[in-house]
């Protein structure tokens, strides 16, 4: 709520200082409700540090991993011990117009993934928007292990379920020793209002 929103109110909530200098007032809210959110979730773990920051990326405290997406005035997080969730990545997008899907199509999916979404009657605009942000949540669950840049391209969608609740994403190169070509990750897509919810947590 930026009626609600000043730039010190991280010091009122715990939350450490922010390193996101965006002249946008609503990006700074978002960044600092993510950032709370993720405190709040450690808490749950009976882990009162803050989430630091580097590079733009959250630090999560040792033992622990975590996830923080934001946009469009909302914000959400997971976290987990990483003894439990080795990969864990998560996203929030708007669902796309036209315009939108015609000017992304070509950076985000290959025509093998937009065969794949028409054999199973998946609406394209919709489809894109969820590759998107699947791979969003799979950059993030692997891109600590990560020796060379990750793009859109780099996995795609090789598999839609029945209830369109879980997609397949598979790795289209080699990424590091640990991330070879041709690993498999499942990812659970959900809904908001008008956002696109996904999930990686393995």
């Amino acid at each position: 709520n930026l009626d609600q929103y000043h730039d010190d109110i991280s010091v009122e909530l715990g939350v450490a200082e922010m390193s996101c200098s965006s002249r946008n007032k609503a990006r700074r809210a978002e960044f600092c409700a993510g950032r709370y959110l993720a405190q709040k979730a450690l808490r749950d773990y009976g882990i009162h540090e803050t989430v630091g920051t580097s590079s733009g990326a959250p630090l999560w405290p040792a033992g622990f991993g975590g996830s923080i997406s934001h946009g469009e005035g909302h914000a959400i997080c997971a976290v987990a011990p990483k003894s439990k969730v080795k990969y864990l990545g998560l996203d929030i997008e708007l669902a796309i117009d036209d315009l939108t899907a015609n000017d992304i199509s070509r950076f985000v999916v290959t025509q093998d993934e937009l065969d794949l979404a028409k054999n199973r009657n998946y609406p394209r605009n919709q489809f894109l928007a969820t590759a998107f942000s699947a791979k969003e949540s799979l950059f993030k669950a692997i891109s600590h292990e990560c020796d060379k840049k990750f793009n859109f391209l780099s996995s795609g969608v090789i598999e839609i379920y029945k209830d369109a609740r879980t997609i397949k994403l598979e790795l289209f190169e080699e990424l590091s020793p640990s991330l070879k070509r041709g690993l498999q990750f499942e990812c659970h897509v959900g809904s908001y209002e008008q956002f696109i919810l996904t999930l990686v947590a393995i």
